[in-house]
């Protein structure tokens, strides 16, 4: 027991620093941790701040004056930083995709931004579909896939029960949704 207690204290802190996601960009490997913002509304062809917390599933035939727009934040530090010192990665964006059941997999209209020392990801429709929503990221200037690395599924919608938000991860883990199920998923 003495041997197992002296071990945990010779190991480096960055043994034990916190990683949510992992992703490597240009040879150097970074963590990102994402927080969900409150959404938005149109109102009048202009988007308005709620107080419904994102991500929320924009449901088949919902009109588009009750469409709630998902928000998100990213921030990234190197990995091994316990601190999680705040850093920025010059050309990374980080968007929405729709890996689709039948393989017409596609993203969906949404901004992006570095705000401060995160980045912001806004205005996005997450349409309910016969698929599964992701976040991926890219260097690029086209959300493809084939252009882009899995950073997490989208799960947890805020406007649906457990038990659907059960079933549509159970799904999502079905179809091999693009990278892995969960926020958790390590790109190397």
């Amino acid at each position: 027991m003495k041997f197992f207690i002296l071990l945990l204290f010779a190991l480096p802190q960055t043994a034990f620093a916190h990683c949510p996601m992992e992703l490597n960009v240009d040879g150097k490997s970074y963590c990102s941790e994402i927080t969900w913002l409150d959404g938005d509304k149109k109102v009048q062809g202009k988007l308005e701040p709620t107080t419904e917390l994102s991500p929320q599933l924009v449901l088949m035939g919902e009109i588009p004056q009750k469409w709630v727009y998902s928000r998100a934040e990213f921030s990234f530090w190197e990995k091994g930083d316990a601190s999680h010192t705040p850093q920025i990665i010059d050309n990374l964006r980080i968007f929405p995709y729709m890996h689709m059941e039948n393989g017409h997999h596609h993203s969906t209209s949404y901004e992006y931004a570095w705000l401060n020392e995160t980045a912001e990801i806004s205005a996005v429709a997450l349409q309910e579909m016969r698929g599964c929503w992701s976040f991926r990221w890219t260097k690029e200037n086209h959300d493809t896939l084939e252009d882009s690395e899995f950073l997490m599924n989208i799960e947890g919608y805020n406007n649906l029960s457990d038990e659907k938000n059960s079933e549509m991860s159970d799904f999502c883990t079905s179809v091999g949704s693009g990278g892995g199920h969960g926020g958790h998923h390590h790109n190397h």
